[in-house]
């Protein structure tokens, strides 16, 4: 609200200034004449000159872009014939940047403007927004070849989870049942093949699901571990390419340790996939949550992201999406157990109060089993949450999704497959039975008790495996777990002080949680948690986990909620990868965009804008042949037999990687256009260390000092690669040879 209010204010002192100036000189927007000798002119000029003969031409108008690529495609097309002019005239990152007051009135003043899009200039949108009619025509540069769409992280991410599924490489780890000593695994490019812990006939090491002191809030089963558990933002059935009965579950995670626990009836051992969704320098916006949590129905915008206030009808003809509302959320988080039918929740005098149909003070068979069925399938009263028009609408899942969702806890939905004994009609029965004592067919108050006591614990001590590991979480971001269906699968707030949520029965008091509401310091090797201040913790070399301050506050609202969900905020949105112009024939795509628009603003340089067009396309086919003749099924690459596989501190290469079969894995950590901590530099240093990594590409404008420090402490060897978001710091290059140079040391680095 503050940043558009002062954008508001920048607008108006745009148009007083604006207009001083145009007071002052009419003639300050026409362009100032280049002069250049003959042998610099580079398109079709009408002059005819010598090689060494000084010529004036006299540019069409002023061309304004957003980035250091999309300034490349101008100049090729356009040659000297327009003025080129960057919104950052001081090569701040584009995500980073900010219109001035002064930048504005120069993107006022300009003829025509050229961004890339796809959220890589998130300040594009709202700018031309404020100018209003005062903006110049504005046109985004992305595009892909004819036939080919642009790379989303989630597909991206999908992808890679199901190729390893299919072909690991493989690791093994045995899960544990005591939390206090836990394995720790990390969310990187293998398979863990996790095995249940060995458990005897009369499953002894069950007894922290039956009350004992590590498990006392699994006595009744509550959600495990009361309110602890992440809420997946999206849940996929089946992915394509994926081994049959696979499910993929999309986590928002900041950094810091968590706790997995998989439970299984007849699994042994299972494979589980865990990667990092890629995310460019800002992961995920979850603004549209906080604006929609209170059940509003809204129409969605898959392109910009926004949202709007609309009806349906109106929303699907613009192309966009309807969002049905959640207004029985607070309710019903998607995470809590109804194995237990509310019946763990309530007392018998709750239950025959609400559920004592006939009041005679008794609770029937038929009054229990329409209970019991209607908890089980209908999905109307306050259940909402079930219906297949809710939650899952915005990710397009399938229609039986809902039944069968295995990171939510609603076993009971599923009617052939359910392992409880008591989810059929004749085992409740007998248990019914079993608890009337005095033969009447009907439970009293005292019946009623025994009964509820006999489902619960029945319940928790059915046959079957549990078991625990923990992962660490080294960045922020979207996080996908595949695992088979038969698995049941949750991510628990990490660290041992979390168990601590046995009286979390409404949120009352939040004991978990006041001992640590401004963050607490995590040890990732004995997984101990200290009291110390988060400059004390980093340097002692563990992990700084921050609190949740506005808990309380948030718990008015959301009693259900805001202790279930894992979530970020105020970070950006972006779908898509948006560096498509790494793909020299999406670079060629691209160009062709940038010709039609300046032809349709300036129709004099129609001629030399389409020569120009012409003989850069020829550069660029001739790039592209380069990288085929490295990389292709007849490469240098693949003949030679090298695996074709590279590690980079900037995911931005996904669009090099499709186009030319190359797998290139991000090591986080190292940002390519800031300072990183200490503790960033350790954790690389590390993971390097750990890996064996060899060579490791960085961006241009990576720290220098940092990148020395991890070299000095690996011996790791540092190739150079080029996004070219920012003016180079070589003024000789240009897109072509930057490209070149990424192609030959991605040959270089990986030894073909």
């Amino acid at each position: 609200m503050e940043r558009q209010w002062i954008r508001a204010l920048l607008v108006s002192l745009i148009m007083i200034l604006s207009s001083l100036a145009g007071c002052l000189d009419a003639e300050d927007n026409t362009p100032e004449p280049v002069t250049i000798t003959g042998d610099d002119i580079t398109d079709n000029s009408n002059n005819t000159t010598s090689d060494n003969e000084v010529v004036q031409i006299q540019p069409l108008g002023n061309v304004m872009v957003s980035t250091y690529h999309v300034g490349e495609l101008v100049s090729a097309v356009a040659g000297e014939h327009v003025t080129i002019e960057y919104m950052s005239q001081n090569n701040i990152p584009v995500h980073d940047y900010e219109p001035s007051v002064a930048d504005l009135i120069r993107l006022q003043e300009s003829d025509l403007f050229f961004y890339h899009g796809l959220g890589l200039e998130p300040w594009v949108e709202s700018t031309l927004s404020s100018l209003g009619t005062n903006a110049p025509p504005s046109y985004m540069t992305h595009a892909m070849p004819s036939g080919q769409t642009s790379l989303d992280y989630e597909s991206m991410m999908i992808s890679e989870i199901c190729e390893h599924m299919s072909e690991g490489p493989y690791e093994a780890t045995t899960l544990v049942m005591d939390k206090s000593v836990l394995p720790e695994i990390h969310a990187e490019h293998n398979v863990h093949t996790l095995s249940f812990p060995e458990m005897d006939d009369n499953h002894d090491d069950h007894d922290e699901h039956n009350g004992t002191e590590e498990h006392d809030d699994h006595d009744d089963h509550d959600g495990h571990e009361g309110h602890n558990h992440g809420t997946p933002e999206k849940v996929i059935d089946n992915p394509v390419n994926c081994p049959a009965n696979t499910v993929i579950s999309i986590f928002h995670l900041e950094e810091g340790a968590y706790i997995l626990e998989f439970e299984a009836e007849e699994e042994n051992a299972f494979d589980m996939v865990a990667l990092k969704m890629g995310g460019g320098h800002a992961d995920h916006d979850h603004e549209g949550h906080d604006d929609h949590e209170d059940g509003k129905d809204y129409c969605h915008n898959t392109i910009t992201h926004e949202n709007y206030d609309s009806n349906e009808i109106d929303c699907e003809t613009a192309g966009h999406v309807w969002m049905e509302g959640d207004d029985d959320h607070d309710d019903h988080n998607e995470t809590d157990d109804h194995d237990d039918h509310d019946f763990d929740e309530a007392t018998p005098q709750e239950i025959i109060d609400l559920y004592d149909y006939n009041n005679d003070s008794h609770l029937s068979w038929d009054e229990f089993w329409t209970i019991w069925t209607d908890d089980d399938h209908n999905e109307t009263d306050d259940h909402d949450d079930h219906n297949e028009t809710d939650d899952h609408d915005d990710h397009n899942e399938t229609d039986d999704h809902d039944d069968h969702n295995e990171t939510d806890d609603h076993d009971d939905h599923n009617e052939t497959d359910d392992p409880d004994d008591y989810n059929d009609e004749d085992s409740l029965r007998d248990l019914f039975n079993a608890s009337d004592e005095n033969g009447d067919q009907l439970l009293d108050l005292l019946e009623l008790g025994h009964f509820i006591e006999e489902l619960g614990g029945d319940h928790n001590e059915h046959e079957g495996h549990v078991g625990y590991v923990s992962i660490h979480i080294d960045q922020e971001g979207d996080y996908g777990f595949a695992l088979p269906m038969d698995v049941e699968f949750h991510i628990l707030m990490g660290g041992d002080d979390h168990d601590g949520h046995d009286d979390h029965d409404g949120h009352d008091n939040h004991d978990g949680h006041d001992d640590h509401d401004e963050g607490l310091c995590h040890d990732t090797t004995t997984h101990e948690n200290y009291d110390l201040n988060e400059t004390d913790c980093e340097n002692a070399g563990h992990v700084w986990m921050e609190g949740d301050e506005e808990d309380d506050d948030h718990d008015d609202d959301h009693d259900d909620e805001s202790n279930n969900t894992i979530v970020a905020e105020d970070d950006e949105d972006i779908s898509y990868d948006p560096h498509s112009w790494l793909d020299p024939l999406a670079f060629e795509a691209q160009l062709n965009i940038v010709l039609e628009k300046l032809i349709l603003t300036f129709p004099d340089g129609t001629s030399n804008f389409t020569t120009n067009a012409n003989s850069y396309k020829v550069q660029l086919q001739t790039l592209d042949d380069g990288y085929e003749d490295a990389f292709g099924v007849s490469g240098t690459c693949f003949v030679g037999g090298h695996e074709k596989t590279i590690v980079a501190n900037h995911n931005a290469y996904s669009y090099i990687a499709n186009r030319y079969d190359i797998e290139i894995i991000t090591l986080h950590g190292l940002d390519p256009e800031g300072e990183p901590s200490p503790q960033d530099i350790i954790r690389v240093t590390e993971h390097i260390n750990e890996k064996g990594i060899t060579i490791l590409f960085v961006e241009e404008f990576t720290s220098q000092n940092a990148v020395n420090s991890i070299v000095e402490d690996t011996g790791v060897s540092i190739k150079l690669l080029y996004t070219m978001e920012m003016a180079p710091s070589d003024s000789n290059d240009n897109y072509i040879s930057m490209m070149t140079k990424n192609l030959n040391n991605l040959v270089n680095g990986i030894g073909c």
